[in-house]
């Protein structure tokens, strides 16, 4: 009986559309704004400053990153929310003023926006909310969220191979296992003075696409998820600080 309720459960939440939402703090042109755009389509919630949120936040300031078994059911329950603020700003940023429970950082991801094209973790507001909803296996409201801006499916085309291994991951430490091999490829091919970022990201997709045993990162052995508990700071990158 419990198995039959729990696939019940399941099967809702399959149709069901989750909530997105924002806070802003008014740092950045509104007419650029990935996240206002959102918010003027009806799409994504502007919640005020003072407003609590209980679902999952992706903010700067989170120790966590996402993870799929756990954070599944809290993106069902309550949602998930991003904050608006300038990548300049971060420091004068009140985040304390912020009511939540649930922050998470998003994975190494590259950003397919206007302002901040080929950087690593740089993402916008609608970049980090379909990356959130892609991983955690709502792929057709990520897509279409992305599909209101001109640019936003490049966004799917720059990180399909991480999105893809980061949706088949269970835990935040198999994510952070992917994650350091994309960084160590990432570092292996800067030192071989590859002129962009965006040779080096069409580079490493390949070899991705090309290595058959790029599952093995998703093994549960202890070797792995030691080693994603590492932190790994090549001089040329670093953690996310942001996901807005």
């Amino acid at each position: 009986m419990a198995e039959t309720q729990v696939c019940g459960s399941n099967l809702s939440n399959a149709h069901r559309e989750i909530l997105t939402a924002m806070w802003d703090f008014e740092q950045c042109d509104p007419k650029r704004c990935s996240g206002r755009k959102l918010v003027r389509l009806g799409i994504t919630k502007l919640l005020r400053l003072n407003e609590s949120f209980g679902g999952i936040v992706l903010t700067p300031t989170a120790t966590c990153v996402l993870s799929p078994d756990t954070d599944r059911q809290l993106m069902y329950s309550g949602g998930i929310a991003v904050v608006d603020c300038s990548w300049a700003q971060l420091e004068q940023t009140g985040f304390k003023k912020l009511k939540f429970h649930h922050g998470r950082l998003l994975p190494l991801l590259i950003a397919s926006n206007p302002v901040k094209y080929g950087k690593p973790f740089q993402l916008s507001c609608v970049e980090a909310l379909a990356a959130s909803l892609y991983i955690l296996g709502e792929h057709n409201q990520a897509t279409e969220l992305l599909n209101k801006f001109s640019w936003g499916h490049q966004f799917l085309t720059l990180n399909d191979q991480r999105l893809q291994s980061y949706a088949k991951c269970s835990t935040s430490k198999e994510i952070l296992c992917f994650q350091e091999r994309f960084l160590d490829e990432i570092t292996r091919v800067d030192s071989s003075n590859t002129e962009s970022y965006a040779d080096i990201y069409a580079e490493l997709d390949k070899q991705i696409s090309a290595d058959s045993s790029s599952s093995e990162c998703c093994s549960s052995s202890d070797d792995f998820t030691e080693q994603a508990t590492k932190t790994h700071s090549p001089s040329t990158f670093k953690y996310p600080h942001s996901l807005t």
